[in-house]
């Protein structure tokens, strides 16, 4: 096998051209390396003690050379013992064939779903390193570093699944701003203004809006109970404070009223003339928010109770 080197900042390309001597997992074009850190780098030999200390190692080998990494083969000894492990590059084999455009029925009747258009991705790349359990640990007996396909740039590494990571911090505020009717796009601009760049926020857009719609939909159906339980906690927080619900025959939230003990007291002294407003806008719930009111010795408005109704 004849080989030509070329060599750039970092990087170097492999060009191999074909030979008979040629082994029957090397295959004839171009593979890419990248020059990292020894310390990152894995080799033949090296040690772990478990299949996760393997992982963390390889994917942060995987982040310096612009690549991320998909966990392959996994084989057992009879009593469950990992026996081998096999990490590769998430390029690595080929797509299988899909009918575009397939209808999908669901669980649910009369609803269906399209499958989705995805980029292929996977181009038989065989950038690998395989572990192999021996005397209780773990050791690499097999790597390769080369990848048939051009390495994420040091600039676009911030995208890469192995660099993107929705912190406790960011599903903090992503919850926080949703009860404030704040969207993942407001909320990903924020942070980033928090850490001076998007590239410093440690997640994409993407990120930010699949997580809201997992806390909607596990909110979805316990909304109404969720909204119940906040009040009741209220009313054993404080002192005075009032609070009453009524559902329909469905479980469904109808009605809802409150009020604290000041605008109790406000009624007690105030209120021989109620002002009752259902004219502000309905919610996504179809209800209305009507605020109960009247006017003090000083004629300003007061507050003597809140509601929620349909």
């Amino acid at each position: 096998m004849e080989m030509l080197l070329i060599s750039f900042p970092g990087l170097f390309l492999v060009l191999k051209s074909s030979s008979d001597d040629m082994s029957s997992e090397e295959e004839e074009g171009e593979e890419w390396y990248v020059r990292v850190d020894k310390v990152l780098t894995p080799y033949v030999g090296q040690l772990f003690k478990d299949v996760e200390d393997a992982v963390t190692f390889y994917k942060a080998y995987a982040i310096a050379c612009g690549f991320d990494v998909r966990r392959y083969i996994t084989k057992k000894w009879r009593d469950g013992s990992v026996k081998s492990k096999l990490l590769v590059c998430n390029r690595e084999g080929f797509a299988r064939s899909k009918k575009v455009g397939k209808t999908i029925v669901s669980e649910v009747v009369g609803a269906s779903q399209v499958s989705r258009r995805t980029k292929i991705r996977r181009i038989g790349c065989r950038a690998k390193i395989r572990l192999y359990m021996r005397n209780g640990l773990l050791v690499i007996d097999r790597v390769h570093e080369g990848h048939n396909h051009e390495l994420i740039s040091g600039e676009d590494r911030q995208f890469q699944k192995l660099s993107r990571n929705l912190t406790n911090y960011h599903k903090d505020i992503i919850v926080n701003n949703s009860r404030l009717n704040i969207g993942a796009t407001k909320t990903y601009r924020m942070c980033k203004e928090h850490v001076n760049g998007f590239e410093n926020v440690g997640a994409t857009l993407n990120d930010f809006k699949n997580f809201q719609i997992d806390v909607k939909c596990f909110i979805h159906g316990r909304d109404g109970q969720m909204f119940v339980d906040r009040f009741k906690s209220m009313v054993d927080a404080h002192k005075g404070f009032y609070f009453d619900y009524d559902v329909d025959d469905d479980g469904s939230l109808r009605r809802v009223i409150w009020a604290d003990a000041t605008a109790r007291r406000n009624y007690s002294v105030f209120g021989d003339a109620v002002s009752f407003d259902p004219t502000y806008s309905t919610n996504k719930y179809s209800m209305v928010f009507t605020p109960f009111t009247g006017v003090d010795n000083h004629k300003k408005s007061v507050t003597f109770c809140g509601a929620l109704i349909v």
